[in-house]
């Protein structure tokens, strides 16, 4: 029987098999948690996994890029399902921050400058206080660099030291250090 214009003719034909092709998806672009702080001028671990979803062994060219710049290229190969973990290492530079990218997943590192710790200020309360009387000496530390730092807080009395502590202040953070003494004679 001959089809009616504007109907769709079936045929009993098989149409042509696509063929299997592996399919790669960057699933964990990380630093190495092992690294901790990322400093300057220094070196960075970065880890991937790469996934082939697709139903055959492939082989995918691993371009890792830092702000769109490609830096370093691993080839590998990659069985259907399976999946491989990267390992990259690259330099940071100066303290600020880059992107890296792998395929379609980014990740954004910040680079930590050295520690830069200063006094903010120094009070001793009460003020006045009388002979003998105990002083607090309480002085504010804040660190403007991105890394930790240690940092040696001397107090000092006519020009000599009487006590030191060591005080450790985090990155972008402040804190205090408290001396006690005893009021001197005038």
């Amino acid at each position: 029987r001959p089809s009616r214009a504007g109907s769709p003719t079936r045929s009993s034909a098989p149409s042509p098999a696509t063929p299997a092709r592996p399919s790669f998806v960057v699933r964990q672009l990380a630093i190495d948690p092992a690294q901790g702080e990322v400093r300057a001028d220094d070196a960075v671990t970065v880890l991937a996994t790469v996934e082939n979803e697709g139903a055959v062994v492939g082989t995918y060219d691993a371009e890792l890029a830092v702000d769109g710049v490609a830096v370093d290229l691993q080839t590998i190969e990659i069985p259907a399902g399976g999946s491989r973990l990267l390992e990259f290492r690259i330099p940071t530079g100066p303290p600020g921050s880059f992107t890296v990218t792998l395929g379609d997943a980014r990740l954004m590192v910040e680079v930590l400058g050295p520690a830069a710790i200063v006094v903010e200020s120094i009070v001793a309360s009460p003020n006045p206080a009388e002979v003998g009387d105990p002083i607090d000496v309480v002085v504010s530390l804040r660190n403007g660099g991105g890394l930790a730092g240690d940092q040696p807080v001397k107090l000092k009395l006519d020009g000599k030291t009487v006590a030191t502590k060591q005080a450790t202040v985090s990155g972008g953070a402040t804190d205090t250090v408290t001396f006690t003494l005893k009021a001197p004679k005038g």
